[in-house]
């Protein structure tokens, strides 16, 4: 008997055919993905591109910002003419100007939008700034995720280049 269950206990197949299934060990999805809320009220942010759009006769570059809805899962895509601070600040008004009041935008720390939320601060900290009362009207907060961890932003899946190969 002890040869059978040694001859078992190294056979993959066998182990494969007898092993317990595993569990797949998950925590709490965060609050404003499982609680009812307004489209767009906790937003994630990313820039993709860049893409050549034709004017008149010139070609230029254009990027794009893909704001996603946490709990709804809607896309909403907004031009960029440049990946600049101040291309990237004027993309969130047009968006809250059309999808309504956005309470949280998470994104990751690229430098667009770590010199975006630098300026925010900036202006907020000037005493009748206009990007101030806007602000303060919709208490809008910026939440910035972890460097190495693309799937704190939560919806959607980056792949490392490596991994398509």
């Amino acid at each position: 008997s002890s040869v059978v269950s040694s001859v078992i206990r190294n056979c993959v197949t066998c182990r494969r055919l007898r092993g317990k299934n595993c569990g797949q060990l998950m925590s709490d999805l965060p609050t404003e993905r499982v609680q009812p809320s307004p489209p767009f009220t906790h937003v994630g942010l990313d820039c993709f591109g860049p893409f050549v759009v034709k004017d008149r006769r010139s070609e230029l570059k254009r990027w794009c910002l893909l704001a996603t809805c946490f709990y709804s899962r809607a896309v909403h895509l907004e031009l960029l003419e440049d990946m600049s601070t101040d291309g990237f600040i004027c993309a969130p008004q047009r968006i809250i100007s059309i999808r309504g009041p956005i309470k949280k935008v998470s994104c990751d720390q690229s430098s667009n939008f770590v010199g975006a939320s630098n300026e925010l601060l900036k202006e907020i900290t000037a005493s009748d700034g206009k990007l101030r009362v806007f602000l303060d009207e919709n208490r809008c907060q910026f939440k910035f995720n972890t460097p190495t961890a693309s799937h704190i932003g939560g919806l959607l899946k980056k792949k490392k280049l490596s991994s398509l190969y």
